[in-house]
């Protein structure tokens, strides 16, 4: 079982869910963290894929779907260091 998505839009981390599941990838999402501490910045949810094999196959498609890791860099920001234009 691999940890391959996870987010605090716990309905994002569900339609990617479906969406590993409509391509035959078995998994599931969890609470990221237990309702005790849901106010904590990392709460939110997780997805799960249960067999190991089906994790390269679900890492592509959250990279196809634009979620977690392989989601798009924002455009450029520029900041301002030692007067120097560094991409961010």
């Amino acid at each position: 079982m691999k940890l391959v998505f996870f987010s605090g839009d716990k309905q994002e981390v569900e339609r990617v869910g479906q969406e590993l599941m409509a391509a035959g990838i078995p998994c599931e999402v969890r609470d990221g963290v237990d309702s005790e501490h849901a106010s904590h910045p990392l709460s939110g949810a997780e997805l799960w894929v249960l067999k190991d094999s089906d994790s390269s196959r679900a890492f592509f498609l959250c990279v196809q779907a634009g979620v977690g890791f392989g989601k798009p860099k924002p455009k450029a920001v520029e900041r301002r260091l030692w007067n120097e234009t560094l991409p961010v």
